[in-house]
């Protein structure tokens, strides 16, 4: 796999749909800036076998990310990460940001962390948070 690209997983006994695990695990690479513009991602075959999966599933996770305005394909050549992300619209960014804070929130009651403890580690987060400098 690329050196760029952080360990995605798919889970095969999951309900969701591989291509859709895929699809959004890049999503949030290149969102994240994890991988920059023009940057290349795995080929089809080598990121399949990598996986698990069949090189279709793989395909259509790359089509529908181009749909979206993630990457780039061209014939012939590797999927690449466009240079302006689109942005979500709205609902679907709040939708997003509040099923991460319930997670957020699940799984810091697992751990035993209080609200206090939480707050305090969001904000050394933010204060540490420079996207500017993955870039």
């Amino acid at each position: 796999m690329m050196d760029s690209l952080p360990l995605l997983v798919i889970h095969h006994d999951s309900s969701v749909a591989p291509y859709e695990q895929l699809k959004e695990q890049l999503r949030r690479v290149i969102a994240s800036g994890s991988m920059r513009a023009g940057e290349k991602l795995p080929p089809v075959r080598q990121f399949a076998r990598d996986l698990g999966l069949a090189p279709n599933t793989v395909v259509r996770a790359y089509r529908e990310l181009k749909e979206e305005g993630w990457i780039e394909l061209s014939v012939g050549k590797r999927a690449r990460v466009v240079s302006v992300p689109p942005v979500l619209p709205l609902e679907e960014r709040q939708q997003r940001l509040s099923e991460a804070v319930r997670e957020l929130l699940i799984s810091t009651q697992q751990l035993g962390i209080s609200l206090e403890e939480l707050y305090a580690e969001i904000e050394h987060q933010v204060q540490s948070y420079n996207p500017s400098a993955r870039k």
